[in-house]
């Protein structure tokens, strides 16, 4: 008898050692869980810093061809730079032109004058008319021709007030630009501030599910030595039976 309630305690005594067993290879398993979990964290991080390095080469990219619009518009203003340069020639020419045609006109009245005496008083106040006539002509010309000049001048003004307001505009661009990256990268870094939150997380409800582990592993060794107190007293008792036996 007390042979089988032995074995039947080792049986017993067995069976908890079982459950403890199954209850460490749970506590690998989820160690295990923990290891893939930081894994894909890692894998997590490094697509971000993936996502945030194309980011980069496109805000360059963009700064390239804006720089390739500045240059276009400074070949713009060295075009309307030599157009003015041709413009003041050209007035030069006009100017030295209309010099000649007067001292021309002067010469052949000055021969006419000494030809004729009589003709040249007639000539000279003629002259001197068709001189002033010339004189007013020429102002005329050259009024119209500052008139003109001061036109293209006006035109070319706007065109470079146009090309100063297209700057400024890719300037603001820029600056959009640039606040956007700053945004981008400011939620960036707030999503792997979440991600490191949802990770403490997950690392605390694994901690929890350990704890009760924990909990239920201390449960089952206080029933296992509940269960060998019990055994002691049966075996305490058999032994006073046998041994009251034996005193009969």
């Amino acid at each position: 008898m007390v042979c089988l309630l032995y074995a039947a305690a080792m049986i017993e005594c067995l069976l908890y050692a079982a459950a403890m067993i199954e209850c460490l290879l749970y506590a690998a398993a989820m160690m295990e869980c923990l290891l893939y979990t930081s894994t894909m964290i890692e894998c997590l991080l490094y697509t971000a810093a993936m996502i945030e390095c194309l980011l980069y080469t496109a805000a360059m990219f963009e700064c390239l061809l804006y720089a390739a619009a500045m240059f276009e518009c400074l070949l713009y203003a060295a075009a309307i730079i030599e157009r003015l340069l041709y413009a003041a020639a050209l007035m030069a020419c006009l100017l030295y032109a209309a010099a000649m045609i007067e001292c021309l006109l002067y010469t052949a009245a000055m021969i006419e004058c000494l030809l004729d005496a009589a003709a040249m008083i007639e000539c000279l106040l003629y002259t001197a008319a068709m001189i002033e006539c010339l004189l007013d002509a020429a102002a005329m010309i050259e009024c119209l021709l500052y008139t003109a000049a001061m036109i293209e001048c006006l035109l070319d003004a706007a065109a470079m007030i146009e090309c100063l307001l297209y700057t400024a505009a890719m300037i603001e661009c820029l600056l959009d630009a640039a606040a956007m990256i700053e945004c981008l990268l400011y939620t960036a870094a707030m999503i792997e501030c979440l991600l490191d939150a949802a990770a403490m997380i997950e690392c605390l409800l694994y901690t929890a599910a350990m704890i009760e582990c924990l909990l239920d592993a201390a449960a089952m060794i206080e029933r296992l030595l509940c269960a060998a107190a019990i055994i002691e007293c049966l075996l305490y008792a058999a032994a006073m039976i046998v041994y009251c036996m034996l005193q009969q």
